[in-house]
């Protein structure tokens, strides 16, 4: 799940952006030449819109490279300020996050993840997110709300690797029926480029032959 957002996969979502917002362009071409200017002159700001705000996610991630927090939270706010509904600001939010992390703070890289699950409006973003941000919840002891994160409702193709994580929770609070459904499941589930389905195999191995459950 984590190559999900890899640097090729920004790029192609970005891309997805830039095709949607300027497709309708093409249009124009067969409507009149003032039609024309005035939609020349549209894909030229939407042009300039992506390119700076490009540019000011790619100074986020050299402040980041650099190690300068402060400095990426300053290009953050100004891609929050000008640039909302870019894919660049979820972008931004998910590195922010994924750096936070890196620094052992975990409650900052929450706040990232939370902005960027209320603000995205891809859906499978949305639930990657939802899968960080339940790491997250589990690494700081809030493994109910993790689970209450993974509704399953909510997993769409991504139902294999809710699954496989719900079942870390429930082997870690030693519910070991509990898990091995969740495992179970995952694997059932399983797409290979969200499930690791040898590793599932291990930890179903893993489990107590008998349930642990409290009755």
């Amino acid at each position: 799940m984590d190559e999900y957002l890899s640097e090729k996969e920004q790029v192609e979502r970005i891309r997805a952006w830039l095709k949607e917002n300027l497709a309708w362009i093409v249009g124009g071409l067969v409507i009149g030449i003032g039609g024309i200017s005035g939609m020349n002159y549209m894909q030229a700001r939407k042009l300039s819109i992506a390119e700076a705000a490009s540019a000011e996610y790619s100074a986020l991630r050299d402040s980041l490279a650099a190690g300068s927090m402060e400095a990426a939270q300053g290009h953050l706010q100004t891609l929050v300020s000008d640039y909302k509904g870019t894919p660049y600001l979820d972008q931004a939010r998910l590195a922010l996050a994924s750096a936070a992390l890196e620094e052992g703070d975990p409650d900052s890289a929450e706040v990232y993840l939370r902005a960027a699950l209320e603000g995205t409006s891809d859906p499978d973003l949305r639930r990657v997110v939802r899968l960080r941000l339940a790491r997250v919840l589990i690494a700081t002891d809030r493994a109910d709300e993790a689970i209450e994160t993974l509704a399953l409702r909510d997993a769409g193709v991504f139902a294999g690797a809710y699954h496989a994580l719900r079942g870390d929770v429930f082997a870690a609070r030693g519910e070991t029926k509990a898990a091995r459904e969740e495992y179970e499941a995952a694997l059932e589930a399983g797409r290979a480029e969200s499930v690791d389905t040898a590793t599932l195999e291990r930890k179903l191995a893993a489990l107590p032959a008998e349930s642990s459950d409290a009755s």
